[in-house]
């Protein structure tokens, strides 16, 4: 019964590895592809200064997630160019004074990761759109809720361009 036990248990381990093949670290990126310049989008908002919170935004998710160097346009192996299209921010809920109260954030952008030295295109997206709500009145503010959803604006466009790989 003993041997039994250290047969499945030296099995288990023996196939571990093969289970693992499907794996697919959110940091892969083809051989060729080993930096990315990540300049301001275009802003096609009223809203001043969206562009340069999500390139910031930008910035931190690559780093964080990738083994790509952030680096100018010149020296890129790719370049993120897009557009920040839309920005809206709707009442959701009213105090029974008619205070407003809970907002929901919208920002939508495009995007396309081009190589450098082919032209060719990675990945891209038309319309991609983030939301998110705040509560006017429980010390959250505009600012902080338009500054979650550029980083989850961020996150979904680095996953986007990873994951296509």
């Amino acid at each position: 019964m003993r041997w039994v036990a250290r047969s499945l248990a030296a099995l288990s381990l023996a196939l571990l590895p093969a289970g693992c093949g499907g794996y697919h670290a959110l940091g892969d990126t083809p051989g060729r592809i080993r930096s990315i310049a990540l300049p301001p989008f275009q802003n096609r908002t009223l809203y001043l200064d969206l562009e340069f919170q999500l390139q910031e935004a930008l910035v931190k998710e690559v780093q964080a997630k990738s083994a790509l160097a952030v680096v100018g346009e010149g020296q890129a192996d790719a370049v993120l160019d897009g557009k920040v299209l839309d920005f809206s921010r709707v009442v959701i809920k009213q105090a029974p004074d008619g205070r407003d109260v809970e907002f929901q954030i919208t920002v939508t952008a495009a995007f396309s990761l081009v190589e450098r030295r082919t032209g060719k295109a990675l990945s891209a997206r038309d319309a991609l759109s983030v939301s998110g709500t705040y509560l006017a009145g429980r010390g959250e503010t505009e600012s902080s809720a338009r500054a979650r959803a550029l980083s989850d604006l961020a996150e979904r466009i680095v996953s986007m361009i990873l994951y296509a790989w």
